[in-house]
């Protein structure tokens, strides 16, 4: 059983550098995207400000929707909206009667499928990995937490070999290394699978890192604009601008 392990997470070790490789030569080859908007900017970054947010504060900003002081959002008469993020607001909106907090906003079911939606252009666009690497990273962390294991067989071998090289025998040191040398192998794959460990939390590729920068680098404060608002949050106070 414990062999099946380790064999598991080597092949997924294997699959693993497959696919960065793959996603680095895609890079060098130009065939990756840009991000094109702020509500892909969201989904790429993964954090605090979630895509349902960030379109309701353009909206907000655009006077599609208002925010009255008490939290409530409401759409204004004659305004309209041609992203497909936007229109779901605007559609949650209608089947509220007209009004919602952001929380109500953004806890419908309907935000689900269309960040699918982004997220798997973002990844046919070579900006973030897919969902299945992540599998298979989970995969080869079973199989680095089996070789963790062998590493105590590891000692166990190396402590008989060292006893038997002072002791002058060196045949029965060549012997034991013969009979246990996938033993000596623990060590090396401990730290193959201990680099592996940092796909768990590796979402975007290196082509979307460098993408995040280049926004990051544009917008290293608060400024007006939605990219930012993204990366750092509201500017201090400016809510009482509203």
């Amino acid at each position: 059983m414990l062999l099946i392990v380790v064999v598991s997470g080597l092949v997924a070790v294997v699959v693993l550098v497959l696919v960065e490789c793959l996603s680095r030569w895609r890079s060098g080859r130009g065939r990756v995207g840009e991000i094109t908007d702020a509500y892909e900017l969201a989904v790429l970054a993964g954090g605090g400000r979630s895509l349902a947010d960030t379109v309701i504060t353009a909206l907000v900003r655009r006077n599609v929707v208002r925010e009255s002081p008490e939290g409530l959002c409401s759409p204004v008469a004659g305004m309209s909206a041609e992203h497909p993020a936007e229109r779901l607001v605007l559609a949650i909106l209608s089947k509220r009667m007209g009004h919602a907090r952001r929380a109500e906003i953004e806890g419908a079911p309907g935000w689900r499928p269309l960040k699918k939606r982004i997220r798997a252009q973002l990844v046919r666009r070579g900006l973030l990995r897919p969902t299945w690497t992540l599998w298979v990273a989970g995969v080869a962390v079973l199989g680095g937490f089996a070789v963790l294991w062998a590493n105590l067989g590891f000692v166990a071998v190396m402590v008989v070999v060292v006893a038997d090289l002072l002791s002058g025998d060196w045949e029965a040191a060549l012997g034991m290394i013969g009979q246990q040398w996938s033993m000596l192998l623990a060590p090396p794959l401990t730290v193959a699978f201990a680099l592996v460990l940092r796909w768990v939390t590796l979402v975007r590729t290196p082509a979307g890192e460098a993408a995040y920068e280049d926004v990051l680098a544009a917008h290293p404060g608060y400024d007006d604009s939605l990219e930012a608002y993204v990366l750092h949050g509201e500017r201090p106070r400016d809510h009482e601008h509203r």
